[in-house]
């Protein structure tokens, strides 16, 4: 995220909340409806105390469209200094979450059954030891209580945290809640040393942006001057999980990455980078920077060259007014949350450049933290050519009912997932309500 343009996470909560009035108002929705969808349940602030430190850390739960206690909230759980204790964002992020899994599902009766939830603390993970985050976990954990479980709230990793975190809030848990299923008070855990994981769920997001361009290509709902080229050029921005697997996965589906870039440097390759020496080398190196299959440039310069595809896979905010004025994309497919300013938004209209929308394409990380879940509670497994297989499934019915809904509506892709999802969500929580 650029430091200069973050204004702290009000403007982002106040677009979110915006789109849901738009699309209320496309839909014609009952003032008790829109109330609800800006309403959050719960807002739990915690001190977590650690020695002489103590940081600021939220748990927040949006809505849920589904009876409590059966169907749980969901949603990640970001180390971040500059947002992990930022209310407003934490805010904004739950409620794209109930948004994003009214989105997607095996049909367009069913969606994934989960309202939208999200955490964080407000650390560097970077400037503390193994140890030191192990002691920062089991205090949150400690903190946190009984808001969290399998059948109340399911966190899982997000900006700063991965897998070991997530084994170390299970273990926790579990050391106070021993009964069948309490694994999947967490999602995301490692498939390593007993750790719970499901197979597939590192891939997920980044594989499930392509199948969501797979699927947007086959309805032809993408621009057609995207392929001018045999394969479409991409710029990748923010390497970590979910862009190294869009990357890893890209050339399966037609595409080309020149550009990779993240903090520490810009990578490009006008004949392309060469994606399974470029994952390798961040496994040993922990960065691209050095990589010697490409060249190091500036990112505008970068965003100034030929390409077709921008995939913004950072954090929020990270798309400014430069980007969209500079950039040659015709297509922007979102695997950050929240990745547009709301100035750049206004150039990327006026230039007529497609958004694959957040709450649409990122969406395969909750998909496959809902197969996880799943498989904890049911104590089964399931194997990775299986979930691969669903996530497509769940991913191309979302962007079937995404794109169909912006036709009908006539409006864009990201407006479409709005109504798309606060359709479903309306009709649930009217049946939830007895209305």
């Amino acid at each position: 995220m650029n430091k200069e343009i973050y204004q702290g996470g009000g403007d982002y909560l106040s677009s979110v909340f915006n789109k849901i009035d738009r699309a209320a108002e496309i839909l014609k929705l009952e003032p008790w409806i829109v109330k609800e969808l800006k309403t959050f349940s719960r807002v739990l602030e915690m001190r977590v105390r650690v020695g002489k430190e103590h940081f600021t850390a939220f748990r927040v739960r949006h809505v849920n469209p589904y009876p409590t206690g059966h169907r749980p909230y969901k949603g990640g759980i970001r180390f971040d200094e500059l947002t992990g204790g930022d209310l407003q964002t934490i805010k904004a992020l739950a409620a794209e979450m109930t948004l994003k899994c009214a989105v997607v599902g095996p049909d367009a009766v069913r969606r994934l059954p989960f309202g939208g939830a999200k955490g964080g603390i407000g650390i560097n993970p970077k400037n503390y030891s193994r140890e030191q985050i192990r002691d920062i976990v089991e205090t949150f954990v400690d903190e946190i209580g009984h808001d969290i479980g399998p059948t109340v709230d399911v966190p899982a990793p997000d900006y700063g945290t991965n897998d070991e975190i997530m084994r170390m809030i299970a273990t926790r848990y579990a050391k106070f809640n021993a009964m069948p299923g309490a694994g999947a008070v967490v999602t995301g855990k490692p498939l390593s040393k007993g750790g719970g994981g499901c197979p597939g769920r590192r891939q997920a997001t980044g594989l499930g942006m392509l199948y969501v361009y797979e699927a947007l290509k086959e309805l032809k709902v993408l621009p057609s001057d995207i392929f001018v080229v045999d394969k479409p050029r991409v710029v990748i921005h923010g390497f970590g999980n979910v862009g190294l697997n869009f990357g890893k996965y890209a050339e399966r589906f037609g595409l080309k990455v020149v550009a990779v870039c993240e903090a520490n440097g810009c990578l490009y390759n006008s004949n392309g980078i060469d994606m399974a020496a470029l994952v390798k080398y961040v496994e040993d190196y922990k960065s691209v920077y050095g990589f010697p299959g490409a060249e190091l440039k500036d990112f505008y310069e970068i965003l100034a060259l030929p390409h077709e595809i921008d995939a913004p896979c950072a954090k929020e905010n990270t798309i400014d007014k430069k980007w969209a004025e500079i950039t040659t994309a015709k297509l922007m497919i979102e695997g950050a949350n929240g990745p547009v300013t709301a100035e750049a938004e206004e150039v990327i209209t006026r230039r007529n450049i497609m958004v694959v929308p957040d709450l649409l394409a990122n969406a395969g990380g909750v998909t496959v933290s809902y197969f996880e879940w799943q498989q904890d509670i049911e104590g089964g497994q399931f194997s990775e050519e299986d979930v691969f297989k669903k996530l497509e499934q769940y991913m191309r019915v979302g962007a079937k009912g995404v794109s169909e809904t912006a036709a009908k509506f006539q409006v864009d892709l990201r407006m479409g997932a709005y109504l798309w999802s606060i359709e479903y969500l309306a009709e649930a929580l009217k049946a939830k309500h007895g209305w």
